[in-house]
């Protein structure tokens, strides 16, 4: 059974026993910390690595804030004013498939992109 908040309240607070000066207080918090996870029918494995709950956490979603070939796209239409790298990175970007996710590292690069195009796009080029 996953813990239950109030659960995982009481085991943060017995875990922030551990730093106490007081060797039995310590002795004392980890034998409640696990009495607690072991009541609940779990391990200390899966409490650490899931919070007690047994499915895999879901893949983050993309930070871009639309759809990334629309933003590759957009950006595309001011080659005249990006650098020869940007072009060259859109273009890799504009033949990757729309079905395959982008890279923390491609959307950093991509977000820098669009937000220098916004910027020029507020000087009225």
């Amino acid at each position: 059974m996953p813990l239950s908040s109030t659960d995982q309240d009481r085991l943060a607070k017995l875990l922030a026993m551990f730093s106490s000066s007081h060797d039995g207080e310590v002795a004392n918090a980890a034998r409640m910390a696990e009495k607690l996870v072991k009541a609940r029918g779990e391990t200390w494995d899966n409490v650490i690595k899931h919070n007690g709950n047994h499915q895999q956490p879901s893949p983050p979603k993309p930070r871009t804030p639309y759809p990334w070939k629309a933003a590759v796209d957009e950006c595309m239409e001011w080659e005249d004013h990006l650098t020869a790298w940007e072009n060259e990175f859109l273009e890799s970007l504009a033949e990757r498939s729309v079905h395959k996710p982008l890279t923390v590292k491609q959307e950093v690069a991509l977000n820098k992109i669009i937000a220098k195009i916004d910027t020029l796009k507020g000087m009225n080029w």
